[in-house]
């Protein structure tokens, strides 16, 4: 027997008496990444949520509306009259110029715009100027998904008066065409161009058909103007809320990390030129806006829940050095999930850090224990909320796919693309518990209220207690 088979012995032996701690380590090490808990930490400091580089919308687009909308006949300019001219010129050269001038009013006022709709365009831009400017503000808190809910409704409420607009236009039009009186309408456009009813009846189509083009193209526009940067502003909070429930999670866990925000979460405040009085503790009423500004790459040193630490460097990429296989070799036995947290709390700092997809890199010797880092590695990302199609696994610098990575083991993988199924179903679940209706009506009240730097204004809380190189 050599020296080394008598270590391997003595180390396994070891790991046998630590079983039941190891079960015990596993199931606390793993449950602080756990959807539930990470849902209960974005409740928690569900304040400290931003919109990081996300824009507001402006109101360009209602503007662009009001601008470009179809007002007077001059607007149908590629429909002709029976002499070749446009509409429009031929009506300004017809032999009955009142007639002409009474047609050219009667399609001006069916096009006006509306007291309602007038209200409905101010209110809007009001509206948007005043989520602007109280968002902008350095101690806003605010949930974001919230603000998305917001912007969605300003949004619905300015296409509907849009939609409405159109429909009242389109009615106006054909009842122009319907006026047959002595003075009416149909009499005075055929007085001015010297048409009959046949080329009425062309006219009136082809005008109702350019009409209703140009309000397709404007609601769209109107509609793009804003789906745009509220799309960009979801994907901002799905962002925020990893950076958030990430720091979260390593705050709450380790001395040494609480110690190291707390202080970013004080000099924040000082750049704020915070006076109030402050309090660390979680009875503190700011204390859900502790991660707000806090960014991942002002933590060049994490360590995590095992005692492990990741360096990050440059910022955005982290590494770890793992320990030696047989001398510690109770950190790589299953029954402790180290291992496993430790990966997972790397590729979580990925997303922390904005991240859609991720290189995670293992290196060794021994191709086999190569090979199950890898796996290891690929099941850290899956569980921390990547999609497969995001990963990519280097084992021993060859890019391998999860079909070669799992060759071996298929079921293996089949199991990890169920369990990630059914974390990003709980992780949905706890985001829709955390901002609902009760939150949004709390959020909205509280803008108008102009208090949305008021930590407590939007209490309570629902109650929801249920080397690695980023490559986007």
């Amino acid at each position: 027997m050599t020296v080394k088979d008598v270590g391997m012995m003595a180390l396994n032996y070891l790991g046998s008496l630590t079983g039941w701690w190891g079960n015990f380590y596993q199931k606390a090490a793993l449950e602080k990444r756990s959807p539930e808990e990470q849902a209960k930490h974005a409740s928690d400091y569900r304040l400290s949520l931003g919109l990081g580089d996300a824009a507001l919308p402006n109101a360009g687009g209602i503007e662009a509306y009001i601008g470009a909308r179809l007002r007077n006949i001059d607007n149908f300019s590629k429909i002709t009259a029976p002499n070749g001219k446009s509409i429009a010129d031929a009506l300004s050269a017809g032999a009955d110029p009142a007639a002409a001038d009474g047609v050219k009013e009667a399609i001006s006022n069916a096009l006006t715009l509306t007291q309602k709709t007038q209200k409905a365009t101010a209110d809007f831009k009001a509206n948007l100027d005043r989520v602007t400017t109280a968002i902008k503000a350095p101690d806003a808190k605010f949930h974001p998904e919230d603000l998305v809910s917001y912007l969605q409704e300003l949004k619905g409420t300015a296409h509907k008066a849009i939609a409405e607009q159109h429909a009242k236009e389109q009615a106006d039009l054909k009842a122009l065409f319907q006026d047959r009186a002595a003075d009416g309408f149909v009499n005075k456009l055929k007085a001015s161009l010297g048409v009959d009813d046949s080329q009425i009846q062309t006219i009136e189509r082809e005008m109702l058909s350019t009409l209703e083009s140009a309000q397709t193209k404007e609601l769209e526009e109107f509609d793009k103007s804003m789906d745009e940067p509220i799309t960009n502003m979801h994907t901002a909070a799905q962002k925020e809320r990893d950076r958030v429930t990430f720091l979260a999670t390593i705050y709450n866990n380790n001395e040494a990390m609480k110690k190291k925000i707390d202080e970013l979460y004080l000099a924040n405040l000082k750049k704020e030129g915070a006076h109030a009085e402050i309090s660390l503790g979680q009875e503190g009423k700011n204390f859900r806006a502790r991660f707000k500004g806090i960014d991942i790459k002002d933590l060049p040193l994490i360590t995590t829940v095992t005692g492990k630490e990741i360096k990050q460097s440059p910022p955005g990429s982290f590494y770890i050095d793992l320990p030696h296989r047989w001398l510690f070799a109770n950190y790589y036995h299953s029954s402790n999930a180290k291992l496993e947290a430790d990966m997972m709390t790397l590729a979580a700092a990925i997303r922390a850090s904005g991240h859609s997809k991720i290189t995670m890199t293992v290196d060794h010797k021994d191709p086999d224990h190569a090979l199950e880092l890898g796996r290891k590695a690929y099941e850290a990302c899956l569980e921390t909320g990547f999609e497969g199609k995001n990963i990519t696994i280097k084992v021993n610098g060859k890019q391998m796919k999860p079909d070669e990575l799992f060759q071996d083991c298929p079921s293996r993988l089949h199991e990890i693309n169920v369990k990630a199924a059914a974390n990003a179903k709980s992780r949905d679940e706890a985001d829709r518990q955390s901002h609902n209706e009760v939150t949004y009506e709390r959020f909205k009240s509280t803008l108008e209220a102009g208090r949305l730097n008021d930590a407590t204004a939007q209490e309570p809380t629902p109650d929801i207690h249920q080397s690695s190189t980023p490559t986007a």
